[in-house]
């Protein structure tokens, strides 16, 4: 018998809000200090909920994730907005290895693998 567990969605949402809470008060550090700290984040999460039968909430979660970061970035004081051209820049600057992710794993996680040296797919 396989048990399927699978993200409950007030947990999900909860995580969200979380990640949208740090989000604006991080906003100001450094890109590449967000990306690790939002990295060790994701990961938590997927280790926990990451079962093959649940990759529709965490593809929920890391799409939620790139939109919240993405919102808080692009309110940054003193600076003009971030458009979304510039982010889709800004994930490929940290992205790794993304061609290769693809053929190995088409639901790897772009924050894990690329802050773990992994592969990470776009």
């Amino acid at each position: 018998m396989v048990y399927k567990i699978k993200t409950m969605a007030s947990r999900l949402s909860r995580s969200l809000n979380r990640v949208a809470e740090w989000c604006r008060e991080y906003r100001h550090h450094s890109l590449k200090w967000q990306w690790k700290k939002l990295c060790l984040k994701i990961t938590g999460h997927y280790n926990y909920y990451g079962r093959s039968h649940n990759l529709g909430c965490l593809r929920q979660l890391y799409n939620g994730t790139r939109g919240l970061w993405f919102k808080w970035l692009s309110r940054r004081h003193g600076r003009k907005p971030m458009f979304r051209t510039q982010f889709t820049l800004l994930e490929q600057k940290f992205y790794k290895c993304h061609e290769t992710a693809s053929a190995i794993d088409p639901w790897a996680f772009s924050f894990t693998s690329a802050c773990c040296g992994g592969p990470s797919l776009m």
